[in-house]
Formats: C-alpha cells, sequence, structure tokens
C-alpha cells in the first residue's frame, strides 16, 4: 500500500440528529466496496453511541479496550464484511475522558499500518479526544441539514476550533444532509452564506434504515442515501485520494 494514500476522515457536527452515524456508514462502504480499500470505521462516541446495536458487538470490540493495548488492535476489531472493520466507542464517559493523547495517536498509527482509510465517526460534545483526533486527521466533514440552527452550530463550531484550539479549517467540507426538493431556494440562499467549501447535498429519504448495513448490506449499497453519498464522494477521492 502507499503509505501516502492512506487517509483519516472525521465526520463531525455541533448538532445532534444531523445523520453523522449514517454519513459515516456510507463512507466506510463506499471506500470498502466501491473503491476495494481496506478500511477501518471508528466511533468515538462515549454517549455511548450506535455501535453495540448496528454490528452487535460488546466492549471486547471498543476502543476502550485498543486504547490500553494498541499493537493488539486488530484483535479488538470486528469483520462486518469485503474490506471493513468497525470498532466501538466508548461504554462511559468517564473512560473517553481518561483517554491520554498519546494514547490516541499511538492507536491511529498502528491502525495506519493496518489500513488504507479510517472514518471516524464522532459525537456532537466537543471533548479532548475529539480534539486529539481533529488534530490528526486529513479531512473532516461537517454534517449539517438545511436550517439555521444546524448551519449556525456548525459554523460556531468551527470558530471555536479555530480560535480556541488553533485548528484551521482548510481540510474542512460541508455535507448538506436531508436535501427535499423544496429546499431549492434555500441552497441558493445558504451556497452564499457559508464560506467553507460545499461538497455535496445528501438527498432525504424517509424510511432510510441504518441497520440494513449489517442485515441486508446490498440493499444498504442501493438506498438514494448511500447512491447521493457515492456521487458526491467521486470527485472528491479522484482529486484528493486517487
Amino acid at each position: 500500500m502507499n503509505k501516502n494514500k492512506k487517509k483519516i476522515i472525521t465526520v463531525a457536527s455541533n448538532k445532534g440528529g444531523t445523520g453523522k452515524t449514517t454519513v459515516s456508514l456510507c463512507l466506510a462502504l463506499y471506500f470498502s466496496y466501491k473503491k476495494n480499500k481496506k478500511t477501518l470505521l471508528m466511533e468515538m462516541d462515549s454517549s455511548p453511541g450506535d455501535f453495540s446495536v448496528l454490528f452487535n458487538v460488546n466492549n471486547e470490540n471498543s476502543i476502550e479496550i485498543a486504547l490500553k493495548f494498541p499493537s493488539k488492535l486488530c484483535s479488538f476489531v470486528k469483520n462486518i464484511g469485503n474490506n471493513l472493520d468497525i470498532i466501538k466507542g466508548f461504554s462511559n464517559p468517564l473512560f473517553a475522558e481518561e483517554a491520554k493523547s498519546d494514547e490516541i495517536n499511538d492507536l491511529i498509527n498502528i491502525a495506519l499500518k493496518n489500513y488504507e482509510i479510517i472514518i471516524i465517526d464522532t459525537q456532537n460534545v466537543l471533548n479532548g479526544l475529539i480534539i486529539d483526533v481533529l488534530k490528526i486527521t486529513d479531512y473532516v466533514f461537517l454534517i449539517s441539514e438545511l436550517e439555521v440552527e444546524s448551519l449556525y452550530r456548525n459554523m460556531e463550531f468551527i470558530n471555536l476550533l479555530k480560535n480556541k484550539f488553533l485548528l484551521h479549517h482548510d481540510n474542512f467540507y460541508f455535507l448538506i444532509n436531508k436535501k427535499r426538493l423544496i429546499d431549492i431556494f434555500k441552497i441558493i440562499d445558504i451556497s452564499r452564506i457559508i464560506t467553507l467549501p460545499i461538497l455535496g447535498f445528501i438527498s432525504f429519504e424517509r424510511n432510510f434504515n441504518k441497520s440494513l448495513v449489517l442485515n441486508n448490506k446490498s440493499r444498504f449499497l442501493k438506498t438514494k442515501t448511500f447512491t447521493s453519498i457515492s456521487k458526491i464522494l467521486e470527485n472528491f477521492y479522484l482529486n484528493n485520494i486517487a
């Protein structure tokens, strides 16, 4: 594998319910299935997140264990299909608070030796763990809906990262989720307001079911949501990763 082509993509938002996990799932399947890249999907969530239910995993497949034994990362991931492994987040917020920067960096460095693409699904509450991840990520996909509150909170999130944590936003891209046909005028207005690149608009799908990722992967790959994200990613892949 060409080390220069290995990439870390972090999916983030400062508002809950925008679809971070859905986008993370689609990214992971896009790279593993469509591009045949060995991919690791990591859940950096201490809420806890959705991975326990979505992938039927327990604490043995968790980051909180892998952080203590980073060299044995492959023992803690769970394979869910062609080229795709997952590892779930923290079972308790206290464990996340105890994680140290050097532990995060060691784990990511080990992962980069074994995977071409790392997708990191984060929580909407900013903490030291997320800051550490954002410092070493190659691209940040900010997920927002076409609503003033969602966009405003994400812009505030960017300003906080820039002014307080000195994180530059040259590698930040907006992905606007749940676009409806009636949103065309909003799109025109929003595109004038947002100064960061808008990677694309994800079509709204009323009956989208995240659990298909494990129960019926072939059906998941045919959903409007996955198809929409795949089309958005094609140009990004050719310009940044291929």
